[in-house]
């Protein structure tokens, strides 16, 4: 604050109008939609305290946003800087290096355009249903402030407030990309998507998941929305049907194969049961018929030690047959 104080009287000569305030930290919703009531003018101007506009940005933005009604937000591209502001590249994930035909990103769009698919200086940038799949926005953009009637201000719920609001933009505008270097983004170990990549996985999840609240709001006739918002809500609603059918059949198909291996196991029961039974039929039988399987066993064993030849072997494998029976009968009885 005391250094703010310091530099006052040099941004009062500067600017038609200055407005310092010292509050507690509300966070940076909170922060961004009391600075943007507090703003006059036709244009609001973004940017992080550690990174650099040079010095044509904004004539340039103010240009164009002046002459195209349809757009509301425009954009230029961002070189980046190391933390002791020293001009550096990216190699494949983003790693620095200062060697520039050894990096595969010279700057943040270039870094923007190769994971999102698109080309910048197509009439696809900002557009919702690319925006829909991932923030692509670089730095040190320029909003009209009238757009905020329509889309309301930043919300707690949605944490990734630039990606939040950028998609609430556009909804109902165009924007514009400038294919030149006019902002310096810096990159340095206190980037939150380096030092904390769980929180911005956490952060993403709710911004989409509270834009997605919005989206089921709108109406199919409702003014003054683009159609490819309503393309995505179609699209949207036509995949959440799918994933419910997919959901719903994946059940059927559980309970078909748990009714299945009720059925075979129920089945397996009756079988086993029934063998069951049926041994014991037989074991009754044998109880039936207990003194004639006796007398005929002891007949047979002593018609088989008396005779010879072929009579005392077939009265030898009569005694075999009923001795099974009889050894059965012994079982029984204990």
């Amino acid at each position: 604050w005391q250094k703010i104080q310091e530099m006052k009287d040099k941004c009062e000569q500067r600017f038609k109008r200055v407005h310092f305030e010292t509050k507690e930290n509300e966070g940076t919703c909170s922060t961004l939609n009391k600075l943007i009531s507090l703003a006059q003018g036709e244009y609001v101007f973004f940017t992080a305290s550690d990174d650099v506009a040079l010095p044509l940005l904004i004539e340039k933005e103010v240009e164009f946003l002046s002459k195209n009604e349809d757009y509301a937000l425009v954009v230029a591209d961002n070189a980046i800087i190391d933390s002791d502001s020293k001009r550096c590249y990216w190699l494949e994930k983003q790693q620095v290096t200062y060697n520039k035909t050894q990096a595969k990103y010279e700057t943040f769009a270039r870094y923007l355009e190769d994971i999102r698919k698109f080309k910048f200086t197509d009439n696809e940038f900002g557009s919702y249903k690319n925006l829909y799949k991932g923030n692509h926005i670089p730095n040190g953009f320029l909003v009209k402030k009238s757009i905020y009637k329509k889309t309301g201000l930043y919300k707690l719920e949605a944490p990734l407030e630039d990606w939040y609001m950028n998609l609430q933009i556009s909804k109902y505008a165009k924007m514009k990309f400038i294919d030149e270097v006019l902002f310096y983004y810096r990159w340095h170990g206190n980037n939150t998507i380096i030092s904390d990549p769980q929180k911005m996985a956490n952060y993403n999840k709710l911004t989409i998941e509270y834009d997605n609240t919005i989206l089921d709001r709108i109406k199919i006739t409702e003014k003054n929305i683009l159609p490819d918002v309503i393309d995505v809500k179609y699209n949207r609603d036509i995949t959440n049907l799918q994933n419910k059918i997919f959901d719903t059949n994946k059940i059927i198909l559980e309970f078909e194969e748990k009714v299945n291996n009720y059925i075979n196991s129920f089945n397996n029961k009756i079988n086993e049961n029934q063998k069951e039974i049926e041994q014991l039929k037989y074991n009754l039988k044998l109880l039936q018929q207990k003194d004639t399987i006796y007398k005929k066993y002891y007949r047979y064993k002593v018609l088989s030690k008396i005779l010879f030849g072929k009579k005392r072997e077939h009265y030898n494998q009569k005694a075999k047959k009923y001795h099974k029976m009889v050894r059965k009968l012994r079982n029984l009885s204990k």
